[in-house]
């Protein structure tokens, strides 16, 4: 039921694109349909996070806000955040998610990220300088896409050995590899019904030259995901589906991180 009702949601609401109406589509459907929004791990989330000092990159994000799914900034006692520009007055620090040189190293107890880690071209470079900045038995939190119940899902799933590789050639964030792949895969009809193959190509252009790369340059799955972290030496305390367009995955830092 919950992705039926989630094929709705993204249907009316996502050309906009809003997080705020999502997150209000969603208390709507907690209330009418008396079903709960919150994650099926909370109980464990709230443990992870309660009372804890942590970072933010990419945020602020609703799906963390007290009537979310996972409510870390009324559970925890502090979430600097961290954006590359000045989005909400809530964002303390202006940096780039693959630098955070500005951070001293094992400085908080968890780190988390809504919807970023697929807009990197070097994610495994930008999960290194995150877990630097962590604490060891710290608690680091990503959610992404879930590729079948959005625009990526006619695209494949990224390799890890891909992902290495993108780190290992030290790949800058300007990287449009797979551009001629998101031309080409991407389900316009998600977002953009009815567009001449022209008009995408001259939003591509504007997501290109916009400062922000806003396309997805990875696609990720629960399986990748699960091998990015056993990469790092996590170990893995939760990862679900929530609805059937997100991703969430939790880790904890044991000792010294491998590198990348």
């Amino acid at each position: 039921m919950l992705e039926k009702i989630d094929m709705i949601r993204r249907k009316i609401f996502w050309p906009f694109k809003i997080g705020g109406i999502r997150l209000f589509f969603l208390r709507f459907v907690r209330k009418v349909f008396k079903t709960d929004i919150r994650s099926k791990y909370y109980d464990t989330y709230a443990s992870l996070f309660m009372g804890k000092d942590g970072l933010e990159l990419g945020g602020p994000s609703p799906i963390f806000l007290n009537r979310g799914a996972i409510p870390i900034y009324s559970l925890a006692k502090n979430v600097d955040t961290c954006n590359i520009k000045k989005v909400s007055p809530k964002v303390n620090f202006i940096c780039d998610a693959v630098d955070l040189s500005i951070f001293s190293s094992d400085k908080y107890d968890f780190v988390i990220s809504a919807h970023l880690i697929e807009h990197l071209s070097n994610p495994l470079k930008a999960l290194e300088g995150w877990l630097r900045v962590l604490k060891n038995g710290g608690v680091i939190l990503l959610v992404v896409p879930n590729k079948k119940g959005t625009f990526d899902r006619n695209r494949p799933v990224t390799k890890l050995d891909h992902l290495i590789s993108d780190y290992q050639k030290n790949m800058a964030e300007t990287d449009l590899t797979h551009l001629p792949e998101i031309l080409t895969l991407y389900d316009w009809t998600e977002s953009f019904p009815n567009l001449g193959q022209l008009q995408k190509e001259i939003i591509l252009e504007l997501a290109r030259t916009s400062g922000i790369c806003r396309m997805h340059h990875h696609v990720f799955d629960a399986e990748l995901l699960m091998e990015v972290f056993n990469h790092f030496g996590l170990k893995v305390v939760a990862l679900e589906e929530y609805f059937c367009s997100e991703l969430i995955i939790v880790g904890i830092k044991n000792g010294e991180t491998k590198k990348a």
